[in-house]
């Protein structure tokens, strides 16, 4: 088969990089630029194929970006102008981010798929999307405890006998603690029984096929949007943890045995020691305030992986791995960047490092006969 003389790079965006320099400055414009370097280290003709921005194209539309429909739409117009370049030619994807989410996505088209050879990303963050194996019954009976915890430190501080302030603090108290508790517990409760079929397509929609094309991954250490990420996993992790502890039986029996205190102390009952009534209470409360905490963080959660699947705060949880899950790549990792050079996550483009990496890389491909 004979060699191919030119070279196409796709590149894709990162969330709200559409107009960044490595994407649109050619050699001309940025001598030192991404393009440039990368077009110089190359014997071969190297085109740029930049296609269509996905997400936010403004300032507020930027927002779009952080939504995973932005994605899969996107997606979908990138697998379209894929589909257009020459067969004869060798074509790679570079994309950056959460961009390349959006390239794993288009080559799950066959048509896309089999006019690329290779896919690099730079600095990507994979989403993976599981099910949350969540208890009914368990958010169910953290929401009575919510609700009865609200009453009860009500009661016990005796706001609504009080000023205007500690009426509005009641008022707002009530919003945080019963309120948007109890449509996030609806929410779950509805999916779980309503839309299993939707879930489960939502969840595939999200997951990734092998593109059964070679795959390079180009991390940089100490990469910050990378961290900030995993901050927010975690914040995900740590709120389903607890939510799937709560549906341990023992767990169960404390807070029913909770709610038969908080009971008696309503009815007056005085087989119960103040001091343990107290006690108990104040656990009771407590207890209500972390299921406040658990629920408001498993929905804050989404807003790093994709606000729009809020409504499935409760079904779903998204990984945030290093690869895509079930797809062979290669992995290279680049020295960190000196601090007064910028953040590692965008100055990735410019270190002569990334560009010997891409070039070496596709000239690989090209040598083993694996473009089109």
């Amino acid at each position: 088969m004979s060699q191919p003389q030119t070279i196409n790079y796709a590149l894709v965006h990162g969330t709200f990089g559409a107009k960044s320099d490595w994407l649109n400055h050619d050699a001309a414009e940025d001598p030192k630029g991404f393009r440039a370097l990368l077009g110089s280290a190359s014997v071969k003709t190297v085109n740029y194929l930049v296609p269509k921005p996905w997400g936010g194209t403004s300032a507020i539309g930027k927002l779009n970006d952080l939504t995973n429909k932005a994605r899969l739409d996107g997606a979908q117009t990138l697998a379209q102008e894929l589909a257009t370049l020459p067969g004869q030619d060798a074509n790679f994807v570079i994309a950056h981010s959460h961009g390349g989410n959006v390239a794993m996505y288009a080559l799950q088209d066959e048509i896309a798929r089999r006019k690329v050879d290779g896919l690099i990303c730079l600095a990507t963050p994979f989403l993976y999307p599981r099910q949350r194996p969540l208890s009914i019954s368990t958010l169910v009976l953290s929401l009575i405890i919510m609700i009865v915890g609200y009453f009860q430190f009500a009661w016990r501080f005796d706001l609504t006998n009080s000023s205007l302030l500690a009426w509005c603090g009641a008022v707002a108290l009530f919003v945080v603690s019963v309120a948007i508790p109890s449509v996030l517990v609806a929410l779950v409760v509805r999916q779980r029984f309503a839309s299993k079929e939707a879930l489960d397509a939502h969840i595939k929609r999200l997951s990734f096929i092998d593109p059964k094309i070679p795959v390079l991954l180009i991390r940089a250490s100490g990469d910050e949007a990378s961290g900030l990420l995993r901050a927010g996993q975690f914040l995900n992790w740590l709120a389903g943890m607890v939510m799937r502890i709560g549906g341990r039986q023992l767990y169960v029996l404390l807070c029913l045995g909770l709610l038969l205190f908080a009971w008696s102390a309503y009815k007056n009952f005085t087989w119960v020691p103040n001091v343990s009534l107290s006690l108990l209470t104040t656990l009771l409360i407590s207890l209500a305030g972390l299921m406040v905490v658990m629920l408001m963080a498993l929905t804050l959660s989404r807003i790093f992986v994709g606000w729009d699947a809020w409504r499935w705060v409760g079904e779903i949880e998204t990984m945030i791995e290093d690869g895509p899950p079930g797809v062979p790549a290669e992995l290279t990792v680049l020295t960190p960047r000196l601090p007064e050079r910028g953040l590692s996550h965008t100055g990735i483009f410019t270190q002569v490092e990334t560009i010997n990496v891409i070039h070496q890389w596709c000239q690989q491909q090209i040598a083993a006969g694996n473009p089109n």
